[in-house]
């Protein structure tokens, strides 16, 4: 079984990586515009996409602001709460939000309910088969056109499965071409680097997790994990 902060690490970036159908995938690869949000809220709409756009700029905490602002317009907007999922800062946060957005659901449009059904897959049924068909089909799809937030994103669904796997080797090399600039890709690198019998390239990546000085909401998550394993 998955450890919680894997399950839902990879749940994460399930929803932006292989949730959805290619053909919906292509479509808002394409353009904004022509991905569905279904909200009776013309305000609700606006400070999600805000929101979203924060997201994909790396600003997860500012993002939240948005996406917290977005359901409070409208609290059934399910897409909203696949936001705050996304940029939860604690595993409660983050089931809470996926366990809102399915009961919503089923008034959202057909794309919305891929993402949302893709988001709870390793959440609630640690179905890593799932997991590892989705980060196969999300890499074909990034390969074409290379931008560089799906690569990144990419690597960290290959690096986290391989971690889950207990594959550290292939966790190292994956998570190294993820973000780099996320407290929690440092902290996992640094257990993949643990696994892989690397324990000076471990406590140089815990260090890293440990005094992170940017912006970035994972920070208080993997903080006192990171410095625990920087002391090890």
């Amino acid at each position: 079984m998955l450890s919680t902060p894997i399950r839902q690490q990879i749940a994460r970036v399930l929803m932006f990586a292989g949730v959805a159908p290619a053909a919906f995938l292509v479509a808002q690869a394409q353009t904004h515009d022509k991905v569905p949000i279904t909200t009776p809220s013309a305000e609700a709409r606006d400070l999600y996409l805000k929101g979203r756009d924060l997201a994909e700029k790396l600003r997860a905490t500012d993002a939240r602001r948005f996406y917290e602002q977005a359901v409070q317009k409208d609290t059934t907007f399910a897409l909203g709460f696949v936001g705050l999922a996304n940029t939860s800062g604690t595993t409660k946060e983050f089931i809470d939000a996926v366990t809102r957005a399915a009961a919503l659901a089923a008034s959202a449009s057909p794309g919305e309910q891929h993402i949302i059904r893709g988001l709870r897959v390793a959440v609630v049924k640690n179905d890593l088969a799932t997991a590892k068909a989705k980060s196969a089909e999300y890499a074909r799809q990034v390969a074409p056109k290379q931008r560089p937030f799906e690569v990144r994103q990419q690597h960290e669904l290959a690096g986290m499965i391989a971690l889950a796997e207990k594959d550290s080797s292939t966790a190292v090399n994956e998570l190294q071409a993820a973000n780099q600039q996320d407290p929690r890709i440092l902290y996992f690198l640094a257990l993949a680097s643990k696994g892989a019998g690397d324990s000076g390239r471990a406590a140089t990546f815990a260090t890293k997790a440990a005094n992170f000085n940017g912006l970035n909401f994972t920070y208080g998550y993997v903080r006192a994990k990171a410095r625990k394993l920087s002391a090890t």
